[in-house]
């Protein structure tokens, strides 16, 4: 899990980000993995190596009810789909612009399965959230907003997928799928300074968790 200050997506949907790869898997040969595009714009990495460690050191992350197995490069975080989730106490995303990049499996499709939220509550006006419908479709969606995006095909089980949400001045809201821009809006959600949660949204409730 990835999370840059500003746009990190090439116009034809290539993830610009590292993901989980290793230095040299990527294209043009051997780059920082806490700083790979050398401005300072990776704000946030959770490479899940047994662990919640935050690679940049930028956050400090909080694991509940989290388990550790074979991921899509090494290892990854696998949560139980009923109360894990990794948890900053304060705000990762920016208010402004920026792109999310996750690897994710699922075991099962869930409604409601957070990948990624930030707000604390359900009723709070100022929200963010990724999650799973309950058609399996990958929703971006929030609240104080004019948007909701809903991909038109659903994730698929036990293959990983890479999911970028990308908001920036130009585009707008993006969404990719395995480098496919599946998803686009020009809508607004307000979002909120308070903490941020992957895997799922203990605020809202332990059933929220993926799967996977």
């Amino acid at each position: 899990t990835e999370v840059f200050k500003g746009d990190r997506v090439v116009a034809d949907g290539v993830e610009r980000s590292l993901g989980d790869v290793t230095a040299t898997e990527v294209v043009g040969g051997l780059v920082s993995s806490t700083d790979p595009f050398g401005d300072g714009s990776l704000l946030a990495k959770l490479e899940f190596e047994n662990n919640v460690t935050d690679t940049t050191g930028g956050f400090t992350w909080t694991a509940t009810s989290i388990t550790y197995g074979a991921g899509k490069y090494s290892n990854s975080a696998i949560f139980n789909g009923n109360g894990s989730t990794v948890k900053s106490n304060v705000a990762v995303l920016p208010l402004d612009i920026f792109t999310v990049s996750l690897w994710v499996k699922h075991i099962t499709l869930k409604t409601n399965g957070m990948l990624f939220s930030q707000y604390l509550g359900s009723s709070d006006a100022g929200r963010t959230l990724v999650r799973t419908t309950s058609t399996g479709k990958l929703e971006i969606g929030g609240s104080g907003g004019t948007m909701t995006i809903i991909t038109a095909d659903p994730m698929v089980t036990g293959v990983w997928q890479n999911v970028i949400v990308e908001k920036d001045s130009v585009n707008g809201w993006r969404f990719f799928v395995d480098n496919i821009l599946v998803a686009t809006s020009n809508g607004t959600i307000n979002i909120q300074n308070t903490s941020t949660e992957v895997g799922g949204d203990l605020d809202w409730g332990a059933v929220n968790t993926i799967n996977g």
